[in-house]
């Protein structure tokens, strides 16, 4: 008794074992876009918050002359407020933990957090290309009508991948549009993104750095702290040392990281554009031709 055929040929068996890794496709993109996400929202928060402390506008607050506010009553009150917003500034928050962590820990607490999620990004990201990468080798020889199944099946979960479409919207229901050439800005900025957390553990560094040739507002008389590190202990040193070679430390492989993962999703783009060029031509139902190249 031979096994029975689906409409378009498939083994049902074979079928639901597609249909099951699509889905599985589905859940490992899903897993990207969260660690994606995560890894972009915690970079940029490290990074503003830094800015707000080395170099927002509201600094000048601690140094007015004379450490005093204005005589007007209504500007008095808004210089306090503005200082009471600026020293908030200085605190990055987690309401989902209930946790605050200060920039001036940030060093090691922030540098580790976002190596974290970056790592959670790096093998959700290997997880999808491999998820993807192995179905579309595994039904490339298949009958038309699953091929197109796959390929949209994927296609349609992703979002920086490139598949060879162009940017030119789809505007009519009848006319294939060719290609236009492709924002080039575009295309750097949104890889930039894979560096965001190595970026982020960087701008603490530099951040650290700067705060010893900066005016220090939060000391009696906003001295500079870079000559007065030889009064440190040895405990301080110790703990400053070894914090900041962790963060530094920490930016190399967060780089590292993020290259991996712009490696990973050109190459599901790459297999992906490839895979594209087996797709039945537009309107076609039946078996397509060997190596006919997609319209």
């Amino acid at each position: 008794m031979t096994d029975s055929k689906t409409p378009a040929g498939q083994n049902p068996t074979e079928q639901l074992m597609i249909q099951l890794r699509l889905e599985g496709v589905k859940e490992a993109n899903r897993r990207a876009r969260y660690a994606f996400l995560a890894s972009t929202v915690a970079s940029l928060s490290i990074m503003i918050t830094v800015w707000n402390a080395y170099g927002s506008w509201n600094r000048f607050l601690p140094f007015l002359k004379g450490g005093a506010f204005a005589t007007s009553e209504v500007t008095q009150w808004a210089q306090k407020e503005l200082l009471s917003e600026w020293v908030k500034d200085h605190t990055i928050s987690n309401q989902v933990l209930g946790i605050r962590v200060s920039i001036f820990d940030a060093a090691l607490l922030g540098s580790v957090s976002v190596y974290v999620i970056s790592m959670w990004f790096f093998y959700s990201l290997r997880r999808a290309n491999r998820a993807i990468g192995s179905l579309l080798r595994d039904t490339k020889d298949a009958e038309g009508a699953l091929v197109n199944m796959v390929y949209y099946g994927v296609a349609d979960q992703l979002i920086f991948a490139e598949t060879g479409q162009g940017d030119e919207p789809i505007s009519d229901l009848d006319t294939i549009k060719d290609p236009v050439p492709r924002g080039i800005v575009v295309r750097y900025a949104y890889q930039a993104l894979f560096f965001l957390p190595g970026l982020a553990i960087l701008s603490i560094v530099v951040g650290d750095m700067l705060s010893l040739a900066l005016e220090a507002p939060f000391r009696q008389g906003t001295p500079v702290l870079l000559p007065h590190l030889k009064d440190m202990s040895a405990d301080e040193w110790v703990k400053l040392i070894c914090m900041e070679l962790i963060a530094v430390f920490l930016t190399y492989e967060a780089f590292k990281l993020g290259w991996k993962c712009l490696r990973f999703e050109k190459a599901t783009g790459e297999i992906l554009k490839q895979y594209s060029n087996l797709l039945l031509p537009h309107g076609a139902t039946g078996r397509r031709a060997a190596g006919r190249p997609r319209r």
